[in-house]
């Protein structure tokens, strides 16, 4: 399995949808920074709709619960960008 950056990236859509609702089982060690960031993105994105972003959050927050991505996330200092 693998994730659709491109929908994360668009921040509405049913692909979009899809892809959050795999998350964290999608996600690798390899993928996981790449998610951050796009996540980060499209959360301080202002065009994105905050029903998308609820929904964007509830993943990051399934990511996060697993120990290897919530290292990732602390070391990449994501917080401080939220």
């Amino acid at each position: 399995m693998s994730i659709d950056f491109d929908a994360l990236e668009e921040g509405s859509g049913k692909d979009f949808l899809s892809t959050l609702k795999e998350i964290p089982e999608s996600l690798s060690k390899n993928t996981a920074k790449q998610f951050f960031d796009i996540s980060i993105n499209v959360l301080n994105n202002d065009s994105v709709e905050s029903d998308n972003k609820s929904r964007l959050l509830i993943a990051l927050c399934k990511a996060i619960s697993e120990e290897n991505y919530l290292k990732v996330f602390v070391s990449g200092k994501y917080l401080s960008q939220l």
